[in-house]
């Protein structure tokens, strides 16, 4: 580049920063250049980029669409809020003493809401076990700052409240496979500190009681996936450790029945080997899918009929691919999200986005993200009213929130 276009190439620059900065005649101090991201719904975190916003958020007003919005953190340059709850779509706007800034695009709201409930009494912990018997919800083991855990506790929604009840007689573990058959509750396999585990525990509520069932005749593992229809339950995929350092993942499948106390194999999941997919039911049908093969993480999604032992593909999973990602059924629509992408226990990235997936006409909608990102935490579904918490990232570590989801 010559002298004489090295001036012209400054004062191009120089004239177009002049502009920039000038509006009407008078110099802009405040401006939004851009949010992230550009759609959810109420409690999401919001992002917001520009200049001249100040360092004090109570001197200043945010609002989206004119809804008086928190402001979590700021710095002249970056902001980052909360959405409002009642907020409509339509622009951001942020007033100071310096003036007004106005975003050029609308930010879009999402339906669903998220409140916080009591939090569980016990450590924050993820890869933990959950269940419904009756009214109430069941959670318990997993992986805590403490190491992995034996404890458990019931949920009672009438009250919002915790209370904990009889510990697993066994040893402590993690990722285990949990659900409920016949007013009785039941914890299969999982990994404890030195071993892989076949070990399958019934709860009675009644009694608060556990009762050591027949092992699972399968391969030991960990990470498996599972849900309960009608009277009998499902499980399988997940890891086996064959020797110190070296694992196995595994796609097979199997049917427990409570009242006989038996278990019988049944066609192999035809999505591949996998651990830490997401498994939930609805109905007279179940839902499998996502998860990690050969640590990458998918977004495949299928129903299992157990009538005609047969799998189905479905429409894939919207979002980012991920594993350990939670899940939870309202009538005819479940909801699945959050989750990691990355190396097992030491993700990339966390994900705080939620989708709704309508199966009767196969179709995924976002829905509100959840309040923080995490992996691995667990709900259920009591009387329509959806419930998750729980889970691990490695800004926070382990949580103990507990959150109630509505889908509108």
């Amino acid at each position: 580049m010559s002298r004489y276009q090295k001036i012209i190439v400054v004062i191009f620059f120089t004239v177009s920063l002049f502009a920039y900065c000038k509006k009407n005649g008078s110099e802009i101090l405040v401006g939004i250049n851009s949010f992230s991201p550009g759609t959810d719904g109420p409690g999401a975190k919001v992002t917001i980029k520009g200049f001249g916003f100040g360092y004090v958020a109570n001197e200043v007003q945010l609002t989206f669409n004119e809804t008086n919005a928190v402001i979590k953190s700021i710095s002249d340059t970056l902001l980052i809020a909360e959405v409002p709850a009642n907020a409509t779509t339509g622009k951001i706007t942020i007033r100071n003493v310096k003036g007004k800034a106005t975003s050029q695009t609308d930010f879009i709201i999402l339906k669903g809401q998220w409140k916080k409930m009591a939090e569980l009494p016990g450590p924050g912990r993820f890869v933990a076990v959950s269940f419904v018997i009756g009214n109430k919800g069941y959670a318990g083991t997993g992986f805590s700052n403490q190491g992995k855990l034996k404890d458990f506790y019931v949920y009672d929604p009438a009250g919002n409240s915790w209370t904990q009840i009889a510990d697993m007689p066994a040893q402590v573990r993690s990722e285990a496979v949990g659900f409920s058959i016949l007013n009785k509750g039941y914890v299969i396999t999982g990994s404890d500190n030195s071993q892989n585990l076949k070990e399958v525990w019934e709860y009675d509520p009644v009694a608060n009681a556990w009762t050591r069932k027949a092992d699972f005749p399968g391969t030991k593992r960990y990470g498996a996936a599972g849900f309960s229809i009608g009277t009998k339950g499902y499980m399988g995929t997940g890891f086996t450790d064959i020797s110190p350092g070296q694992q196995q993942q595994l796609k097979d499948w199997w049917e427990y029945d409570p009242v006989t106390d038996t278990w019988t194999q049944k066609n192999d999941f035809p999505g591949g080997t996998r651990n830490l997919a997401t498994a939930l039911s609805t109905g007279n049908a179940g839902y499998m899918g996502l998860g990690a093969a050969g640590g990458a993480p998918l977004n495949d999604w299928w129903q299992y009929q157990p009538a005609t032992d047969t799998w189905s593909r479905k429409k894939d999973y919207p979002g980012s691919k991920r594993y350990c990602a939670g899940g939870f059924f309202a009538g005819n629509k479940c909801y699945v999200g959050n989750g990691g992408d990355g190396l097992a226990f030491d993700p990339d990235k966390t994900f705080s986005d939620w989708w709704e997936y309508d199966i009767t006409a196969d179709t995924w909608t976002q829905k509100t993200s959840q309040i923080e990102d995490r992996y691995c935490g667990c709900g259920f579904t009591i009387n329509s009213i959806s419930y998750f918490g729980f889970g691990y990232n490695n800004n926070i570590g382990h949580f103990k929130d507990f959150w109630e989801f509505r889908p509108f």
